[in-house]
């Protein structure tokens, strides 16, 4: 009983390991995301500038 105890927690242990990375790339991934389509705005809000300079 114990045996299969030990195994259940290494299994939960891993599967919550799992879970943090998953949680963690998920939000790197929306923080890369949205600071990305701020540079592209800024890009484009540039660019609209120069060509009203012209």
């Amino acid at each position: 009983l114990l045996e299969s105890y030990q195994v259940v927690q290494q299994h939960h242990y891993q599967m919550t390991q799992i879970l943090i990375v998953l949680l963690i790339s998920l939000v790197m991934g929306t923080v890369y995301f949205k600071s990305f389509r701020v540079s592209l705005l800024g890009q484009f809000l540039s660019i609209m500038n120069y060509v009203k300079q012209l």
